[in-house]
Protein backbone atom coordinates (compact mmCIF):
# COMPACT_ATOMS: atom_id res chain seq x y z
CA UNK A 1 0.00 0.00 0.00
CA UNK A 2 2.80 1.90 0.97
CA UNK A 3 4.63 1.41 -2.64
CA UNK A 4 1.18 2.12 -4.43
CA UNK A 5 0.96 5.45 -2.73
CA UNK A 6 4.02 6.49 -2.98
CA UNK A 7 3.74 6.00 -6.85
CA UNK A 8 0.83 7.77 -7.11
CA UNK A 9 1.97 10.23 -5.60
CA UNK A 10 4.78 10.58 -7.48
CA UNK A 11 3.01 10.56 -10.80
CA UNK A 12 0.81 13.65 -9.52
CA UNK A 13 3.68 15.44 -9.18
CA UNK A 14 5.06 14.56 -12.75
CA UNK A 15 1.85 15.56 -13.98
CA UNK A 16 2.08 19.08 -12.65
CA UNK A 17 5.45 19.87 -13.87
CA UNK A 18 6.34 21.17 -17.31
CA UNK A 19 9.68 21.55 -18.34
CA UNK A 20 11.00 18.49 -16.40
CA UNK A 21 13.62 16.33 -17.42
CA UNK A 22 13.00 12.98 -16.06
CA UNK A 23 15.89 10.65 -15.34
CA UNK A 24 15.73 7.37 -13.51
CA UNK A 25 18.33 6.98 -10.95
CA UNK A 26 18.31 3.26 -10.63
CA UNK A 27 16.31 0.52 -12.09
CA UNK A 28 16.36 -1.71 -9.26
CA UNK A 29 13.71 0.45 -6.97
CA UNK A 30 11.16 3.34 -7.51
CA UNK A 31 12.79 5.98 -6.90
CA UNK A 32 13.24 8.77 -9.16
CA UNK A 33 15.03 11.85 -9.60
CA UNK A 34 13.82 14.80 -11.56
CA UNK A 35 16.00 17.91 -12.59
CA UNK A 36 14.13 21.34 -13.28
CA UNK A 37 14.53 23.27 -15.93
CA UNK A 38 17.95 23.31 -18.14
CA UNK A 39 20.81 25.53 -19.38
CA UNK A 40 19.50 28.70 -20.81
CA UNK A 41 22.40 30.11 -23.46
CA UNK A 42 22.02 33.81 -24.36
CA UNK A 43 23.42 34.38 -27.50
CA UNK A 44 23.84 37.32 -29.28
CA UNK A 45 21.59 35.78 -32.11
CA UNK A 46 19.27 35.53 -29.00
CA UNK A 47 19.62 39.16 -28.11
CA UNK A 48 19.22 40.84 -31.39
CA UNK A 49 16.57 38.33 -32.53
CA UNK A 50 13.92 39.45 -29.80
CA UNK A 51 14.34 42.87 -31.34
CA UNK A 52 14.75 42.67 -34.96
CA UNK A 53 12.37 42.61 -37.32
CA UNK A 54 12.34 42.37 -40.82
CA UNK A 55 13.33 45.36 -42.51
CA UNK A 56 10.48 45.70 -45.90
CA UNK A 57 6.86 45.06 -45.28
CA UNK A 58 4.51 44.46 -48.39
CA UNK A 59 2.66 47.98 -47.19
CA UNK A 60 5.04 50.34 -49.33
CA UNK A 61 6.93 51.55 -46.06
CA UNK A 62 9.55 50.66 -43.74
CA UNK A 63 8.88 48.86 -40.77
CA UNK A 64 11.30 49.86 -37.88
CA UNK A 65 14.28 47.28 -36.50
CA UNK A 66 12.92 46.46 -33.37
CA UNK A 67 9.15 45.77 -32.82
CA UNK A 68 7.36 49.00 -30.75
CA UNK A 69 5.00 46.36 -29.44
CA UNK A 70 7.75 45.40 -27.17
CA UNK A 71 9.25 48.94 -26.30
CA UNK A 72 5.89 50.10 -24.93
CA UNK A 73 5.97 47.11 -22.24
CA UNK A 74 9.34 47.67 -21.10
CA UNK A 75 8.29 51.04 -19.93
CA UNK A 76 5.82 49.45 -17.49
CA UNK A 77 8.68 46.29 -16.46
CA UNK A 78 11.05 48.64 -14.38
CA UNK A 79 10.40 51.53 -12.29
CA UNK A 80 13.29 53.44 -13.23
CA UNK A 81 13.10 52.73 -16.91
CA UNK A 82 9.32 54.86 -16.96
CA UNK A 83 11.15 57.41 -14.12
CA UNK A 84 14.04 58.16 -16.12
CA UNK A 85 11.80 58.21 -19.63
CA UNK A 86 9.31 60.45 -17.72
CA UNK A 87 12.10 62.87 -16.50
CA UNK A 88 13.51 63.50 -19.14
CA UNK A 89 10.44 64.50 -20.86
CA UNK A 90 9.78 66.71 -17.97
CA UNK A 91 12.84 68.66 -18.52
CA UNK A 92 12.47 69.73 -21.89
CA UNK A 93 8.74 70.43 -21.50
CA UNK A 94 9.99 72.77 -18.81
CA UNK A 95 11.83 74.95 -20.87
CA UNK A 96 9.83 74.82 -23.83
CA UNK A 97 8.15 78.27 -24.37
CA UNK A 98 4.59 77.56 -25.94
CA UNK A 99 3.62 79.28 -29.12
CA UNK A 100 1.04 80.01 -31.63
CA UNK A 101 2.12 76.80 -34.03
CA UNK A 102 3.08 74.46 -31.29
CA UNK A 103 1.16 73.82 -28.13
CA UNK A 104 3.11 72.63 -24.87
CA UNK A 105 0.72 69.53 -25.09
CA UNK A 106 1.91 68.54 -28.26
CA UNK A 107 5.59 69.32 -27.56
CA UNK A 108 5.06 67.31 -24.58
CA UNK A 109 4.17 63.90 -26.27
CA UNK A 110 6.42 64.84 -29.06
CA UNK A 111 9.13 64.86 -27.00
CA UNK A 112 8.46 61.48 -25.36
CA UNK A 113 7.49 59.96 -28.13
CA UNK A 114 11.26 60.97 -29.51
CA UNK A 115 12.86 59.69 -25.83
CA UNK A 116 10.83 55.98 -26.02
CA UNK A 117 11.43 55.59 -30.27
CA UNK A 118 13.99 57.98 -30.66
CA UNK A 119 11.69 58.51 -33.66
CA UNK A 120 9.35 61.87 -32.83
CA UNK A 121 6.71 63.22 -36.05
CA UNK A 122 4.65 66.48 -36.23
CA UNK A 123 2.18 67.31 -39.09
CA UNK A 124 1.80 70.64 -40.54
CA UNK A 125 -2.18 72.17 -40.29
CA UNK A 126 -2.70 74.04 -43.15
CA UNK A 127 -5.60 76.89 -43.76
CA UNK A 128 -7.38 76.76 -46.60
CA UNK A 129 -5.03 79.13 -48.61
CA UNK A 130 -2.33 76.56 -47.81
CA UNK A 131 -0.40 78.42 -45.05
CA UNK A 132 0.63 76.51 -42.00
CA UNK A 133 -1.04 77.52 -39.35
CA UNK A 134 0.12 75.11 -36.72
CA UNK A 135 1.73 71.69 -36.06
CA UNK A 136 -0.10 68.83 -34.77
CA UNK A 137 1.71 65.68 -33.09
CA UNK A 138 1.46 62.42 -34.48
CA UNK A 139 1.42 58.97 -32.52
CA UNK A 140 5.16 57.93 -33.43
CA UNK A 141 3.86 53.87 -32.53
CA UNK A 142 1.77 54.04 -36.08
CA UNK A 143 3.83 55.87 -38.38
CA UNK A 144 6.28 54.35 -40.80
CA UNK A 145 8.22 55.92 -43.27
CA UNK A 146 7.30 54.83 -47.22
CA UNK A 147 9.98 53.54 -49.29
CA UNK A 148 9.54 56.49 -51.65
CA UNK A 149 11.00 59.82 -50.12
CA UNK A 150 8.85 62.33 -47.96
CA UNK A 151 6.35 59.34 -47.87
CA UNK A 152 4.85 58.43 -44.83
CA UNK A 153 1.66 56.41 -43.87
CA UNK A 154 0.14 56.27 -41.02
CA UNK A 155 -1.45 52.45 -39.57
CA UNK A 156 -3.70 53.87 -36.47
CA UNK A 157 -6.23 52.52 -38.34
CA UNK A 158 -5.55 49.08 -39.22
CA UNK A 159 -4.52 50.30 -42.75
CA UNK A 160 -1.78 52.31 -43.86
CA UNK A 161 -2.91 55.95 -44.70
CA UNK A 162 -0.57 57.80 -46.57
CA UNK A 163 -0.26 61.25 -44.92
CA UNK A 164 1.62 64.18 -45.98
CA UNK A 165 3.17 67.47 -44.19
CA UNK A 166 5.43 65.55 -41.54
CA UNK A 167 8.38 66.16 -39.76
CA UNK A 168 10.08 62.94 -38.40
CA UNK A 169 13.08 64.01 -36.08
CA UNK A 170 15.00 60.77 -35.27
CA UNK A 171 17.94 59.95 -33.37
CA UNK A 172 21.39 58.08 -34.57
CA UNK A 173 21.39 54.27 -35.82
CA UNK A 174 24.83 52.58 -36.67
CA UNK A 175 22.96 50.33 -39.36
CA UNK A 176 20.79 52.61 -41.50
CA UNK A 177 19.10 56.34 -41.60
CA UNK A 178 15.44 55.42 -41.81
CA UNK A 179 14.63 55.45 -38.09
CA UNK A 180 16.37 56.31 -34.76
CA UNK A 181 17.44 52.58 -32.59
CA UNK A 182 16.43 54.06 -28.54
CA UNK A 183 19.37 54.65 -26.55
CA UNK A 184 18.37 52.21 -23.85
CA UNK A 185 17.83 48.88 -26.09
CA UNK A 186 21.21 47.82 -24.29
CA UNK A 187 19.70 48.02 -20.92
CA UNK A 188 16.29 45.55 -21.97
CA UNK A 189 17.82 42.80 -20.46
CA UNK A 190 18.63 44.42 -16.96
CA UNK A 191 14.92 45.79 -17.23
CA UNK A 192 13.53 42.65 -17.97
CA UNK A 193 15.95 40.92 -15.10
CA UNK A 194 14.98 43.30 -12.84
CA UNK A 195 11.48 42.90 -13.89
CA UNK A 196 11.59 38.95 -13.65
CA UNK A 197 12.91 39.91 -9.76
CA UNK A 198 10.23 41.39 -8.98
CA UNK A 199 7.55 39.34 -9.97
CA UNK A 200 9.96 36.13 -8.03
CA UNK A 201 9.78 38.18 -4.71
CA UNK A 202 5.86 38.23 -5.16
CA UNK A 203 5.11 34.45 -6.10
CA UNK A 204 7.64 33.90 -2.91
CA UNK A 205 5.96 35.96 -0.48
CA UNK A 206 2.52 34.17 -2.04
CA UNK A 207 3.63 31.16 -1.57
CA UNK A 208 4.21 31.81 2.12
CA UNK A 209 8.11 32.68 1.81
CA UNK A 210 9.19 29.36 0.96
CA UNK A 211 10.62 27.70 -2.63
CA UNK A 212 8.85 24.37 -2.11
CA UNK A 213 9.63 21.70 0.48
CA UNK A 214 9.91 17.82 0.38
CA UNK A 215 7.39 16.13 2.82
CA UNK A 216 8.68 12.80 4.29
CA UNK A 217 6.31 10.43 6.38
CA UNK A 218 7.20 7.07 7.28
CA UNK A 219 5.88 4.88 9.62
CA UNK A 220 2.09 3.25 10.37
CA UNK A 221 -0.76 4.45 8.69
CA UNK A 222 -3.97 4.08 6.26
CA UNK A 223 -4.53 5.67 3.07
CA UNK A 224 -7.27 7.46 4.95
CA UNK A 225 -4.79 8.81 7.14
CA UNK A 226 -2.91 9.75 4.15
CA UNK A 227 -5.56 11.44 2.23
CA UNK A 228 -6.39 13.54 5.36
CA UNK A 229 -2.40 14.49 4.87
CA UNK A 230 -2.74 15.69 1.41
CA UNK A 231 -5.90 17.63 1.53
CA UNK A 232 -4.59 19.36 4.93
CA UNK A 233 -1.62 20.36 3.30
CA UNK A 234 -3.13 21.63 -0.14
CA UNK A 235 -5.83 23.66 2.13
CA UNK A 236 -3.15 25.65 4.02
CA UNK A 237 -2.07 26.42 0.68
CA UNK A 238 -5.32 27.30 -1.30
CA UNK A 239 -5.95 29.97 1.57
CA UNK A 240 -2.84 31.78 1.02
CA UNK A 241 -2.66 32.11 5.20
CA UNK A 242 -0.42 31.13 7.65
CA UNK A 243 -1.84 27.90 9.90
CA UNK A 244 -0.95 24.97 11.99
CA UNK A 245 -1.59 21.47 11.21
CA UNK A 246 -1.61 18.96 13.31
CA UNK A 247 -0.60 15.47 12.27
CA UNK A 248 -0.78 12.25 14.52
CA UNK A 249 1.28 9.12 13.36
CA UNK A 250 0.63 5.95 15.88
CA UNK A 251 3.96 4.49 16.61
CA UNK A 252 5.92 7.24 15.10
CA UNK A 253 9.03 9.51 16.20
CA UNK A 254 10.13 12.87 15.46
CA UNK A 255 11.63 11.49 12.25
CA UNK A 256 8.34 10.11 11.00
CA UNK A 257 7.39 13.67 9.99
CA UNK A 258 10.08 15.47 8.04
CA UNK A 259 9.98 19.09 6.29
CA UNK A 260 12.85 18.82 3.87
CA UNK A 261 13.22 22.37 2.08
CA UNK A 262 14.56 22.50 -1.76
CA UNK A 263 16.47 25.40 -1.63
CA UNK A 264 18.08 27.48 0.96
CA UNK A 265 15.63 29.78 2.85
CA UNK A 266 18.08 32.93 2.54
CA UNK A 267 18.16 32.74 -1.04
CA UNK A 268 15.49 35.36 -0.68
CA UNK A 269 18.32 37.48 -0.06
CA UNK A 270 19.26 37.59 -3.76
CA UNK A 271 16.51 39.31 -4.99
CA UNK A 272 18.20 42.67 -2.87
CA UNK A 273 21.19 42.08 -4.67
CA UNK A 274 19.85 41.35 -7.87
CA UNK A 275 17.46 44.14 -8.26
CA UNK A 276 19.92 46.96 -7.38
CA UNK A 277 22.28 45.64 -9.83
CA UNK A 278 19.81 45.89 -12.74
CA UNK A 279 18.60 49.53 -11.03
CA UNK A 280 22.18 50.35 -11.88
CA UNK A 281 22.27 49.08 -15.39
CA UNK A 282 19.09 51.07 -16.38
CA UNK A 283 20.19 54.27 -14.15
CA UNK A 284 23.63 54.32 -16.22
CA UNK A 285 22.07 53.86 -19.94
CA UNK A 286 19.44 56.44 -19.45
CA UNK A 287 22.36 59.23 -18.17
CA UNK A 288 19.91 60.87 -15.45
CA UNK A 289 21.09 62.25 -12.30
CA UNK A 290 19.77 59.70 -9.33
CA UNK A 291 19.08 62.62 -7.17
CA UNK A 292 16.00 63.03 -9.65
CA UNK A 293 14.78 59.36 -10.06
CA UNK A 294 13.66 59.40 -6.67
CA UNK A 295 16.75 56.91 -5.10
CA UNK A 296 17.41 56.66 -1.48
CA UNK A 297 21.56 57.59 -1.46
CA UNK A 298 23.64 54.28 -0.07
CA UNK A 299 26.43 56.86 1.42
CA UNK A 300 25.87 59.68 3.88
CA UNK A 301 27.37 62.05 1.26
CA UNK A 302 24.06 62.01 -0.57
CA UNK A 303 23.61 62.99 -4.30
CA UNK A 304 25.24 66.59 -4.03
CA UNK A 305 23.54 69.60 -4.79
CA UNK A 306 20.14 69.16 -7.00
CA UNK A 307 20.88 72.64 -8.75
CA UNK A 308 24.61 71.21 -9.88
CA UNK A 309 23.05 68.10 -10.98
CA UNK A 310 20.76 69.91 -13.10
CA UNK A 311 23.17 72.32 -14.59
CA UNK A 312 25.47 69.26 -15.56
CA UNK A 313 22.38 67.40 -17.28
CA UNK A 314 21.36 70.55 -18.74
CA UNK A 315 24.75 71.16 -20.70
CA UNK A 316 25.56 67.93 -21.11
CA UNK A 317 22.30 65.83 -22.21
CA UNK A 318 20.11 68.95 -22.92
CA UNK A 319 22.01 71.68 -24.64
CA UNK A 320 22.57 68.97 -27.80
CA UNK A 321 19.14 67.81 -28.16
CA UNK A 322 17.98 71.58 -27.99
CA UNK A 323 20.34 72.79 -30.76
CA UNK A 324 19.15 69.93 -33.02
CA UNK A 325 15.39 71.07 -32.31
CA UNK A 326 16.44 74.74 -33.42
CA UNK A 327 17.55 73.41 -36.32
CA UNK A 328 14.67 72.69 -37.47
CA UNK A 329 13.08 75.34 -37.90
CA UNK A 330 15.12 76.52 -40.55
CA UNK A 331 14.58 74.01 -42.40
CA UNK A 332 10.82 74.17 -42.09
CA UNK A 333 10.54 77.90 -42.22
CA UNK A 334 8.97 78.13 -38.82
CA UNK A 335 9.85 79.14 -35.41
CA UNK A 336 8.21 76.45 -34.11
CA UNK A 337 11.21 74.88 -31.19
CA UNK A 338 11.31 77.72 -28.81
CA UNK A 339 13.05 77.44 -25.62
CA UNK A 340 14.12 78.99 -22.17
CA UNK A 341 17.40 78.55 -20.28
CA UNK A 342 16.94 76.14 -17.43
CA UNK A 343 17.07 77.55 -13.97
CA UNK A 344 19.32 75.58 -11.88
CA UNK A 345 18.65 77.89 -8.78
CA UNK A 346 14.89 76.40 -8.67
CA UNK A 347 16.09 73.14 -7.83
CA UNK A 348 18.07 73.88 -4.68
Amino acid sequence: TKSKRSNNLMNTVKSDMVGINEKQADQSNDVKVYSFGGVEAITEQDLWGYFFSSYFADGGYYEPLFPYRQLIPARKMQPLHESALGFKGTMYSAVFKANKYLSAEDFSFFIQDYHTFLNAYLQAVRSPLGNIVGFRRLLAYYIRRGKKPGEYYDLSSGEPVLIKDVIHFKGYSATQNIYGDPNYLAGVLSINLNYESRLFRTRYYKNGSHAGFILSVTGERSDEAHDVIERGLKDIKQSNQFKNILVSIPGGNKESLQLLPLSDIAAKDEFYTIKTLSDDDVASIHRVPLIFLSIQPKTAGGFGQPSEAAQNYYITEMTPLINRLKSLNQKIGVNIFQFDRLNYEDFD
